[in-house]
């Protein structure tokens, strides 16, 4: 009897919630496409990542059959997924009024109440999908011991999701108690089990994002005083834009912990990250994270900014929108606009870290120092351990000519990263890629990006806004909004010592044959200048065909690694996306477009002048592929003695001045990025990664990359510029750091990591449909380790 009654609550629960597969079988006779049909090309849409033909075509199902439950819970459920609550609202409000005892129905509505937070809806519809069951069967689903409710799960993994949706409701109601209760009951989690030391065991073994995160949760629900691993799921939800839970987490792991200082940083992080005393309504925290899916998934500039308006809309203090809009307006080149964004964001909520971060890279890009320094020292304030965002500051003080601030800034920041683990913390960044892609061979070089990246120290740009960074834990270093969780020793702060430069004996100092030209060899043209003369003059044009070449090959195979015929399809895809010309033409467009004449002939008076045409050759010779083996060597000899003062103050302002440093390590992050944004999007739509996972895991390497970019940046400006003299260099950086030189660093830097991003993020996309993953996997499994190049 036990055992039919198990099957019945079973087999109820699976034709409930797969009602609506059988049903969109169905067939009308109409004069075009039936209803059925029309669900069958909606849902084919979907499953290929079509998700706006895929809405647009079950509205047309909706239309074609007004009295099918089918279609109209079709088009409920892509308005839902697409964020078109009232549209959703309305189909599910159609299809209830048809089918009122439809237990399919109720269960969509369900899950949709609890997505814009209408709790109590969802469970009256749970209790009566229920209570349509034989009372026998009600009893043993409430009732029969979790040994039996175990087995049952297990085989019936629709029942496990019925049961996963009420413990859900109960969490993000409030009721962790009544949700902790109906966990054991159903056996979702043991009693006595220690899964707080489980999720603990997998975060650090660096296992799949989703099963640590699933192991958080149940550590939450079965440990009510674990107090670090409930901190921790709270943060983590947080982070990923989930408010409501994110807040009850940290605000009950806060509760229940011993320490004070805990406590503080506590309620710091939900007073800074989680709106404080402007708690997030729970329909416009989904909006907004539909919203960053269409954006960052989809790609649907114009669904993404209305869907953040409505957000903003049903909540106006809520800070993460304004980020946003402000990225779609530095998207469009608009920096007035962004900056007007992330102003409005502080004013809404004028105690969120990451919107006065933001906002401070935003007046960074666009030299307004002193607006700068007052948003990063803002930034700071709130959250001290802000490694990124102290590093910005720094630079706007130096600026302005601020030397204290500027060197106590730096030495906090850099002291802050090595303090943890010493001068290794950024030893391998590129550690946690493979694990995005399932596919080592698609992610081996961003080490190798690293250095390619830094042929355009002469080129680069400062850097754009939206960053994050974590603290450190295990072997990842990961900086956040809060102090590291309890038990972790902060050593003391070292201070930032002076880089070594010396010639190395067996490493000559860079192209030092190349003399000044004199005054007679050069003919300095009065004539009005040119953007091709200033891209020539200045190496730009020059160093394009290498710097494509270098870019284009992170994402060509290793030999061997694919077959014939795939790997000339890469070698095509990414010819035709790198070509020089190409970037040469947009770039081009893009500088001239916003550079007047005058400006112009302003630039020209250095490039055109001989220590000017010195110094682009030096560039341009260091960036020969030649050259990366001396440049190396040279390197290491600078371990032999400290630089002379004057000469480590320059080279520093030159990279201040240009913010290389910065726009190194985005480039590489642009490069790594473009491959994990395309890896998750040509994945299964049930298998890919929640929105802004990728994102957020592409901005943790941020922290870890920095300080050993800095570094290679500055050791390989003292390998280029030695054959100059102090004042020769410093002529240099004046030239930068004047209009004309800010002018064109601002806007051909720009110019070029623009173009850079887009064809990196087209070039994986298309490489990655043309070549799916599973293919390059399958490939490396049967030919095995392919040869290092």
């Amino acid at each position: 009897m036990s055992a039919r009654v198990t099957r019945a609550v079973a087999i109820v629960v699976v034709v409930s919630i797969t009602a609506l597969t059988a049903a969109a079988q169905e067939r009308r006779a109409t004069t075009g496409e039936s209803p059925g049909a029309l669900v069958d090309r909606a849902r084919a849409a979907y499953a290929q990542g079509r998700f706006q033909e895929a809405l647009e075509t079950a509205r047309r199902a909706a239309e074609a059959g007004p009295r099918s439950v089918p279609a109209q819970l079709a088009h409920g459920g892509m308005a839902e997924f697409m964020g078109e609550f009232d549209e959703a609202y309305q189909a599910y409000a159609r299809a209830q009024a048809l089918a009122p005892n439809d237990n399919a129905t109720r269960y969509r509505v369900a899950s949709f109440a609890t997505r814009i937070g209408d709790y109590d809806r969802a469970l009256r519809e749970l209790d009566a999908i229920l209570a349509t069951q034989p009372k026998a069967a009600q009893f043993f689903f409430r009732w029969a011991p979790p040994f039996v409710q175990k087995p049952l799960l297990k085989r019936s993994p629709a029942l496990e999701q019925f049961v996963d949706l009420q413990i859900d409701i109960l969490m993000e109601k409030g009721d962790l108690a009544e949700a902790r209760r109906l966990a054991l009951r159903h056996a979702i989690v043991d009693s006595g089990r220690d899964y707080c030391a489980d999720a603990n065991q997998k975060k650090t073994g660096k296992g799949p994002s989703d099963e640590v995160f699933k192991a958080f949760r149940l550590a939450a629900l079965a440990q009510p005083n674990a107090a670090d691993c409930i901190w921790w799921y709270g943060q983590w939800l947080a982070d990923e834009g989930y408010m409501r839970l994110g807040r009850l987490m940290v605000e009950e792991g806060t509760r229940l912990t011993s320490s004070q200082g805990n406590r503080d940083s506590g309620n710091r992080f939900v007073r800074i990250r989680l709106g404080g005393a402007r708690p997030v309504a729970k329909r416009a925290e989904s909006v907004f994270l539909i919203a960053k899916q269409r954006y960052l998934r989809d790609g649907d500039v114009d669904g993404a900014a209305r869907l953040f308006d409505e957000s903003l809309r049903l909540s106006p203090t809520f800070a993460r929108p304004y980020s946003y809009k402000a990225r779609l307006a530095l998207d469009d080149g608009d920096r007035e606009a962004a900056i007007r964004w992330l102003r409005r964001g502080v004013d809404a909520d004028p105690e969120s870290w990451r919107t006065w971060h933001n906002l401070g890279r935003a007046l960074l890009a666009v030299e307004r120092w002193d607006e700068a320094e007052h948003a990063l020292t803002k930034t700071v304030d709130l959250f001290p351990d802000d490694v990124g965002g102290r590093l910005a500051l720094a630079r706007a003080l130096y600026a302005q000519g601020k030397w204290d601030g500027y060197r106590k800034q730096t030495e906090y920041a850099v002291g802050f990263a090595r303090g943890y683990r010493g001068p290794d913390v950024v030893k391998e960044p590129a550690a946690f890629l493979p694990g995005l892609m399932g596919s080592p061979s698609m992610t081996r070089g961003l080490n190798r990006a690293v250095a390619t990246a830094l042929t355009l120290a002469a080129l680069a740009a400062p850097a754009r806004a939206a960053d994050v960074y974590r603290w450190i834990d295990g072997a990842t270093v990961v900086y956040s909004d809060q102090r590291p969780p309890e038990g972790v020793i902060l050593t003391s702060m070292p201070g930032r010592p002076a880089l070594p430069v010396v010639t190395a004996p067996d490493a000559p100092p860079a192209e030092a044959a190349i003399p000044t030209p004199s005054e007679a060899e050069v003919v300095v043209s009065t004539r009005p200048a040119t953007v091709d003369e200033i891209f020539e003059l200045s190496g730009m044009r020059p160093q394009l065909p290498s710097i494509a070449r270098a870019l284009g090959a992170e994402y060509l195979p290793r030999p061997g690694q694919l077959g014939e015929r795939d790997t000339v399809l890469v070698a095509q895809i990414v010819g035709r996306q790198f070509a020089p010309a190409r970037l040469y033409a947009v770039i081009r467009d893009d500088f001239r477009r916003r550079v007047d004449q005058q400006q112009l002939d302003a630039i020209a008076v250095w490039f055109r002048s001989p220590l000017g045409r010195r110094i682009t050759a030096l560039e341009i010779a260091a960036a020969n592929p030649d050259a990366a083996p001396r440049i190396a060597a040279f390197a290491a000899g600078l371990k032999t003695s400290p630089a002379p003062a004057p000469r480590l103050d320059l080279v520093q302002r030159l990279d201040w001045v240009t913010g290389t440093s910065q726009e190194t390590t985005d480039l590489a992050l642009a490069i790594a990025g473009s491959v994990a944004r395309a890896a998750a999007a040509v994945t299964p739509a049930e298998r890919r990664a929640r929105a802004g996972l990728v994102e957020r895991r592409i901005e943790e390497m941020r922290g870890q990359m920095a300080v050993v970019i800095a570094e290679n940046v500055l050791a390989q400006m003292f390998y280029v510029y030695a054959p100059l003299s102090d004042a020769e260099l410093r002529q240099y950086v004046d030239f930068l750091a004047s209009p004309p030189g800010r002018s064109y660093g601002r806007i051909a830097h720009s110019a070029l990591l623009r173009v850079v991003r887009e064809v990196a993020d087209r070039t994986a996309f298309e490489v990655l449909r043309a070549v799916p993953p599973q293919r390059w996997a399958a490939t490396q499994r049967t030919a095995g380790p392919s040869t290092p190049r």
